[in-house]
């Protein structure tokens, strides 16, 4: 399979641009170029080799007669065009229209299985990236035990995590029936409530008819008892009439005079009886007191129905099944040189967007700086951006750079230094009511990763002199460290961490395709000499680091396309995450404890987190 992938790559790719050939012409040894391609080797003959008429062929050197013509472009024609090559394109271009694209290379179909990184890639994706990966194309890999063995895998999880989803429903229909008893609570509470307000009106009912009723027996009895008195004068007024009347009629004079004198002494009677007559009269009504009416305000307000906000807690996820087949080691020396992996993991737990509206390319974060407040600043070298992120990585503004920025670090509160390489400078920007460059400094190399120790810049140069620079804030260089005359792993450092004076970690990505060149990560102290170094095979072209509360160092490999854990010890090496896509920036967050992923031209940041 191996053979027939090469042989695809022979014939589809140009062998001078490395492309997929386009109008491809086919040379006498059978050896197809690009139209264009063609047109330039011929161009480019030395004039002599041109006046003899013949040039070599770029694959097997075989020579080629060159046919007469006025114009090179006539003799670019003159060289037939591959219908082979056509036909096949055409054959794989509609057998690849239901297959996803690669991401890497958007024109070309990911139909090739990566074992080794468990992704998909494309037949460019072998010729580059991955020349050193175990690759197997559809067919082979559906037949083959990592595919029988991912399906048991995937199969297991499914109904793994639908076991899972079956124990939340049932706990969300136990919280529904929770929330109904709630409310026949509260209905329940209310009547209480209106039985209790219903006795209480009942007592004030009772007193108050109570009181009337007694006030009404007093008053009518007194009343009474003066009617009575008044009916008996009135009777005696009306005797004295009637005997006053007879006596007039009487020719009697002392009959007469006796009458009057009796009606005088009633007449005086009466007068003195009414004089002692009083009419006490009491009314009575139902008073409200402001009380009342402040308590009836009160009562709109004193009852109400209050929530309260909990969560409850969901059953946690079941471990993931991954069962990972034996691949065929490479070559004994990297037997030996392996090491046990760790009994630590990182999840993935969350992740975020950082392309903003008016980004015009894919974001390319390579570096970063957490701020004392929590704070995140983004450097995205692909918008020539820094972007900045509360501690919720809520995106809050962005800023334009003169230039391709690579990494940032803290210097002050609220300002960052910033490197950008290709213009030899180092930026010094304040975050305070918005962000503006507040001074810079130019440097003798190409500054790349940054970070400071001791109130100095510590600073990498890559492949400008394989050097480790310490800077002060002018700029001016206080020790050096070449790594150029070392081992080729310590080559091209591209990012630095610093732990304390006496621990300096620097990302080397190593010069050379060589698969005994993998980089490394370099410590040195502040005296620039180097400390030890942490080589595995199962990490290649080290990119950058991070350091956790706990000592712990985190390094990305771009090739190896993971993420690799070391104790501060150094007694305990391994892989935490696996299966990425050209890791390019690691980063941790001491506010959420989490660790921040970016890949290249990546539009979000992945968040996560450790387990044992």
């Amino acid at each position: 399979m191996a053979s027939l992938i090469s042989t695809i790559g022979d014939l589809l790719l140009c062998p001078v641009c490395k492309e997929v050939l386009r109008q491809p012409r086919t040379l006498p040894c059978q050896h197809s170029l690009c139209h264009d391609c063609l047109k330039t080797l011929i161009s480019n003959i030395d004039r002599l080799e041109q006046s003899h008429g013949d040039f070599p062929c770029p694959v097997c050197r075989s020579v080629t007669k060159l046919p007469k013509a006025s114009s090179i472009e006539i003799q670019v024609v003159a060289f037939p065009i591959n219908r082979l090559v056509l036909s096949m394109m055409d054959a794989i271009t509609q057998h690849n229209d239901d297959w996803p694209k690669c991401k890497l290379h958007p024109d070309k179909s990911a139909d090739l299985v990566c074992v080794t990184h468990d992704i998909l890639v494309c037949s460019k994706c072998i010729l580059t990236s991955h020349r050193h990966c175990r690759v197997l194309d559809m067919n082979d890999y559906v037949k083959s035990t990592y595919y029988t063995t991912k399906c048991n895998d995937i199969s297991e999880n499914l109904k793994r995590y639908r076991s899972h989803l079956g124990l939340v429903m049932d706990e969300i229909t136990t919280k529904i029936d929770d929330v109904s008893r709630d409310e026949e609570n509260v209905i329940l509470e209310l009547k209480c409530l209106r039985d209790t307000f219903n006795s209480a009106f009942d007592s004030l009912e009772e007193r108050i008819l109570t009181k009337g009723m007694n006030l009404k027996k007093q008053g009518v009895s007194c009343l009474q008892k003066q009617r009575t008195m008044l009916q008996e004068l009135r009777t005696d007024l009306d005797t004295s009439l009637g005997e006053v009347k007879e006596a007039n009629e009487s020719d009697i004079p002392s009959k007469r005079l006796l009458a009057l004198r009796t009606a005088e002494a009633n007449l005086k009677m009466v007068d003195m009886e009414m004089g002692s007559v009083s009419l006490p009269l009491t009314t009575f009504k139902l008073q409200v007191s402001a009380k009342m009416e402040a308590c009836m305000v009160m009562l709109k307000d004193a009852v109400d129905v209050v929530t309260e906000e909990r969560s409850f807690e969901i059953p946690p996820l079941p471990p993931s099944i991954v069962t990972h087949p034996q691949t065929p080691r490479k070559s004994p020396a990297q037997s030996r040189n392996k090491r046990p992996p760790t009994d630590v993991c990182a999840v993935k737990v969350n992740a975020f967007g950082v392309r903003m509206h008016n980004d015009k390319s894919p974001c390319d974060v390579t570096g970063s700086a957490v701020m004392a407040d929590g704070r995140l600043v983004l450097v995205d070298y692909n918008n020539k951006k820094l972007k900045v992120l509360d501690s919720d990585f809520k995106l809050i503004s962005d800023f334009k750079t003169d230039g391709a920025s690579f990494d940032a670090t803290e210097v002050a509160k609220n300002q960052v230094a910033v490197t950008v390489p290709k213009e030899k400078k180092i930026h010094f920007l304040s975050l305070q009511d918005g962000m503006k460059v507040s001074d810079s400094i130019q440097t003798r190399l190409e500054c790349w990763g940054i970070d400071t120790v001791d109130d100095k810049l510590v600073t990498v140069t890559n492949s400008d002199d394989h050097m480790i620079l310490f800077l002060n804030r002018k700029g001016i260089e206080l020790i050096s460290c070449s790594l150029g005359s070392q081992d080729p792993n310590m080559k091209w450092p591209i990012s630095v961490c610093a732990e304390s004076k006496d621990r300096i970690y620097v990302s080397c990505q190593g010069e050379g395709d060589s698969e005994e060149i993998n980089g490394c990560l370099v410590v040195i102290d502040a005296a620039a000499q180097v400390r030890s170094m942490y080589m595995d095979p199962g990490l290649r072209k080290p990119t950058s680091c991070t350091r956790d509360d706990e000592g712990n160092v985190f390094i990305c490999g771009l090739t190896s396309a993971n993420v690799h854990i070391i104790q501060k010890s150094g007694d305990r090496l391994g892989q935490v995450i696996s299966g990425l896509s050209k890791p390019i920036h690691v980063k941790f967050c001491p506010n959420s404890g989490s660790v921040l992923l970016m890949e290249r031209f990546c539009n979000d940041v992945s968040v996560y987190q450790m387990q044992e």
